[in-house]
């Protein structure tokens, strides 16, 4: 990721100070070693899919044990990060 940002910049800037300017305003030290959202506050990962996903395992919680949702066999069609989501909320 790091290599292609560089590239990207060195790409679409010419200034060699706005260069440098510009990748030294990221610290990856953060970005790749520090736990948390991302260092900007501003990505943001989830999609459609995902709120499906949680709303799943919550309707699952909802009915305690007693049956499933609807919906259920969405669950076996979804690719491992959906199950993910749907695994990290029960």
């Amino acid at each position: 990721m790091q290599r292609t940002w560089s590239n990207w910049v060195g790409q679409y800037y010419t200034d060699a100070n706005q260069i440098n300017s510009i990748l030294q305003s990221v610290d990856w030290n953060v970005w790749k070693y520090e736990v948390g959202p991302d260092p900007s506050g501003t990505l943001n990962f989830w999609t459609t899919n995902a709120y499906k996903a949680r709303q799943l395992a919550l309707d699952y919680i909802a009915l305690q044990g007693n049956g499933s949702p609807a919906n259920y066999k969405q669950y076996n069609y979804w690719y491992s990060n959906l199950k993910v989501v749907f695994q990290d909320t029960l």
